[in-house]
Parts: structure tokens; C-alpha cells; sequence
């Protein structure tokens, strides 16, 4: 007896759990370029990968 009743509480939040993730849903925001500002001028080539902000770098 203890054993139905612990199988239909497992089935009953298995079923509750599925439609909760069904239900919602989650969406990226649109990409756009990162703003980046090296010695007081814009950089407009400037990348985002990873949660890490990469600037090209060039010789002077």
C-alpha cells in the first residue's frame, strides 16, 4: 500500500514538473555590438564571445 502511494506521488509531481517546463519558455535578446570606449574614442569593430569583450588591436 505504502509502495501505490509513493508511485503515484512520483507520477503525479513527474506530470506537474512536465507541464511547469512546457509552460515556460525563455528567448535570447537580440545580439548587439558591445560599447567600447579605448582612450576616449569609440571602437565600432569590437566582439563579444563568451561573456568576454575582444578589441583588435593595432600597431601604431
Amino acid at each position: 500500500m505504502i509502495l501505490k502511494t509513493w508511485i503515484n506521488s512520483m507520477i503525479g509531481s513527474a506530470v506537474l514538473g512536465g507541464i511547469l517546463l512546457a509552460s515556460t519558455s525563455a528567448y535570447a535578446a537580440p545580439a548587439s555590438p558591445p560599447n567600447v570606449f579605448v582612450n576616449g574614442q569609440y571602437e565600432s569593430n569590437a566582439i563579444s564571445v563568451e561573456g568576454r569583450t575582444l578589441v583588435k588591436l593595432r600597431a601604431l
